[in-house]
């Protein structure tokens, strides 16, 4: 709202947020990304001992791609699920200090911007669920909490999405891929599926 430049802006976090974790151990629960290979969105478990930390980035500005944006916090019986809404490249890290105190901190990896006069930007949303008492339940809480609470609806009711199949032979080169008849049986395949669109990815070609 000011009539000249904002200072310069830095080391964002939309997130910066200690955690009641005492001295009791601390576990870290969350997904792999998708980093073309076997473990791509596979669960993790990493615990985290007093002066020890673990830190989350995806690669490239796509926000999954070898780093996931929900985790959630374990320690003592209860813990927090976290939802990092960005759709570019975003950063999360639990760090634990000598005392066994833990501080979450999530935001843009990298932002150093400023800002001309009426202009605005936004940050990161950031979704905390704290729970208590069984870990899975809270990942089914987490869910409900999704599908009620954010997931678009229409009339009262969550809209349904188009499903895509991605059509793609990178690694098989398979010969009869890249003809019609190829292509008219990965539809096929697609349609009893149950999927909408069939997508060819020309992988960069």
């Amino acid at each position: 709202g000011g009539d000249r430049d904002a200072p310069v802006l830095e080391s964002i976090q939309a997130l910066d947020a200690a955690l009641a974790s005492g001295g009791a151990p601390l576990t870290l629960h969350g997904l792999h990304g998708d980093d073309c290979t076997e473990r791509s969105f596979l669960p993790f478990a990493r615990p985290l001992a007093p002066g020890e930390g673990h830190r989350m980035a995806p690669v490239g500005g796509r926000p999954s791609n070898g780093a996931f944006p929900f985790f959630n916090v374990e320690s003592g019986g209860q813990g927090v699920v976290v939802a990092i809404g960005w759709s570019g490249q975003w950063a999360a890290s639990v760090e634990r200090d000598g005392a066994g105190r833990a501080r979450l901190r999530a935001g843009m990896e990298r932002t150093r911007r400023v800002l001309r006069p009426g202009e605005s930007i936004r940050t990161p949303r950031i979704l905390l669920m704290p729970w208590t008492g069984d870990r899975l339940a809270s990942h089914n809480r987490f869910r409900r909490l999704m599908l009620f609470q954010h997931v678009p609806k229409r009339d009262g009711k969550p809209v349904a999405m188009p499903v895509f199949w991605q059509n793609y032979d990178r690694y098989r080169g398979h010969p009869v891929w890249p003809t019609e008849a190829g292509q008219a049986g990965a539809a096929k395949a697609a349609a009893a599926c149950g999927a909408t669109f069939l997508w060819l990815d020309a992988a960069w070609f």
